[in-house]
């Protein structure tokens, strides 16, 4: 309720009603939004690095598995066909028995037989290192 007076006349009164609605709900609730969404995506992408590090473990995990088969058979019979070829061999050609080239072709298998195994410790390492990298023990 209000009294006015305009160049001294006096009697003029009012009523003004108002409603106060805060014209920022719309932008804060379009910021609320924006953040949930963001967090959405923040989540999307975290389970898909989870995911990607899981598949990779595994992956490793199935290298090494393999490499480890691998240095089995070399550790069993493996390494003793390489000495048995560099036996027959040193002892075929000391005799005369086997040429120069099959006593070269026997060692050539032998040390063939010596760089894949040295080849498969070396994946093995590299692997189990990948895998220790990957689940973070180090």
């Amino acid at each position: 309720y209000f009294t006015q007076q305009l160049d001294g006349v006096e009697g003029f009164n009012g009523i003004q009603v108002g409603i106060g609605i805060p014209l920022f709900f719309w932008t804060q609730r379009g910021k609320v939004q924006a953040a949930k969404v963001g967090v959405e995506i923040a989540y999307a992408e975290f389970q898909s690095q989870v995911q990607s590090i899981t598949t990779l473990a595994q992956t490793n995990r199935a290298e090494a598995a393999k490499y480890f088969l691998q240095l089995n058979w070399y550790d069993t019979p493996g390494l003793k066909t390489d000495e048995e070829f560099l036996r027959f061999a040193n002892k075929g050609y000391a005799a005369g028995e086997i040429t120069y080239v099959e006593f070269r072709n026997a060692t050539k298998q032998a040390t063939d037989i010596k760089t894949a195994y040295l080849e498969t410790v070396n994946n093995y390492n590299q692997a189990i290192t990948d895998l220790n990298y990957v689940e973070g023990k180090w």
